[in-house]
């Protein structure tokens, strides 16, 4: 009996000291602990203030039922702390606007500059972190696998310890607390995910009135989709369906609809017309309140368009209009750290260090721990070479190997040179 009570114990304290481990983990920044995210998560969104709060109090009935052996007050404590636990994902999922696209952004962000550098650099084949395929905003699904991606050990370790607390204690709790843990359990998680399901159910509707022949109708529809679920403004689906209804319904020049009309010009070839109407779409999105709900894969469209132009001029040694593809890209994203290291390569090649220095230094404060940092170390360190400072130069350079080893002919070549 003491050494399952001891078990038990056990258990609350690796749950509970598993809010001090990563929780969120994202490419491109620092992790979250579960303390943080959960500040976070009932600061953010008012509705999740219930079940953090029911964590608190949860946590000391465990220790409380297990010391005085009350397994009918264990199993309700468990179940509401797992009931919290099983809320992150569904949290992620349903409400917050933030991590998953973050996390999202943050992947393709690191694809397109791992691309970049084996494309114009000597190519550095080490240890890339690893990378999984992100999964789409369009479904339930898509996003639970999304969100199981980004969420870290320490998320997994306190779900864990109170999966099996739980588990411990049905087989002593009384037949009638049965139903209340499990409705403890069902209940905030379904309410989480109610309004998502609600707008899917909505997004079908508009889809089935657009075919129907009502595109108005259809219109609407889709607004009360978007209301429903925040990150339904991150679905490319919803995104390209509500603009297509924006051209359908009001004039096609309307903002919201350039992601539609956009995509029709690049289908035609006009790719620099296409690229046209997105500039223009985003430089007068305040007029249009219905934008929001297609900015995101609006500036990710033009993303996607620049760099296919950025890329053919660098092949063409074309360093003026790849800077200024990069810099009308750069007042749409002026937090975009990709494009202020992609910069460096025609900084380096005109023969401006000080430009390439300053383009490098952004990226290097978020990105750790991966062969992508030792290829922006290795940049830093023939800029700092250009401009004759040897010895900050060595110093990038012994960062870039130390950070990744495996055939890092970049700085292995700086070091030698200098």
């Amino acid at each position: 009996m003491k050494m399952l009570a001891g078990i038990q114990a056990s258990l609350i304290l690796a749950m509970l000291g598993a809010f001090l481990a990563p929780w969120i983990n994202l490419p491109f920044a620092g992790g979250e602990s579960g303390v943080q995210y959960a500040a976070s998560m009932a600061l953010s969104h008012p509705d999740m203030l219930g079940p953090a709060l029911l964590l608190l109090i949860a946590a000391p009935l465990l220790a409380i039922s297990v010391h005085f052996n009350k397994p009918n007050l264990a199993l309700v404590s468990a179940a509401f702390a797992l009931a919290f636990l099983a809320c992150v994902p569904g949290y992620l999922v349903a409400l917050d606007p933030h991590t998953l696209p973050t996390y999202a952004d943050n992947i393709e962000d690191y694809r397109t500059l791992k691309r970049f550098f084996n494309s114009f650099f000597t190519p550095n084949k080490g240890q890339a972190i690893a990378l999984p395929d992100t999964a789409n905003f369009d479904s339930l699904g898509g996003r639970l696998e999304l969100a199981f991606l980004c969420l870290e050990w320490g998320w997994y370790i306190a779900t864990g310890a109170a999966a099996i607390l739980f588990m411990m204690t049905l087989s002593k709790a009384r037949l009638r607390f049965y139903p209340i843990a499990l409705l403890i359990l069902i209940t905030p998680l379904a309410l989480t995910l109610y309004p998502t399901l609600q707008a899917a159910k909505y997004k079908q509707d508009a889809q089935w009135r657009l075919t129907e022949g009502a595109p108005a109708s259809a219109f609407g529809s889709m607004v009360i989709a978007f209301k429903l679920d925040p990150l339904l403004t991150y679905s490319e689906q919803a995104s390209r369906l509500f603009s297509q209804l924006n051209a359908m319904v009001f004039k096609p020049e309307n903002p919201a609809a350039a992601l539609y009309q956009s995509a029709q010009l690049e289908t035609a070839g006009k790719r620099q017309e296409a690229l046209d109407t997105l500039h223009a779409a985003l430089q007068h999105r305040r007029e249009d309140e219905f934008f929001p709900y297609v900015a995101h894969h609006t500036k990710r469209r033009l993303a996607i368009l620049t760099d296919r132009v950025i890329s053919r001029n660098y092949r063409h040694e074309q360093w003026d209009e790849a800077l200024l593809a990069l810099q009308e890209m750069l007042r749409v994203y002026p937090e975009s750290d990709t494009l202020r290291a992609m910069a460096s390569l025609a900084y380096i090649r005109q023969g401006v260090p000080e430009s390439c220095l300053s383009s490098v230094s952004a990226s290097l404060e978020r990105i750790q721990g991966s062969s992508l940092r030792a290829d922006l170390l290795a940049t830093q360190g023939e800029c700092l070479m250009m401009m004759g400072k040897v010895d900050q130069a060595r110093e990038s350079f012994q960062l870039s190997i130390d950070a990744d080893s495996v055939r890092n002919l970049r700085a292995v070549r700086g070091l030698s040179g200098s």
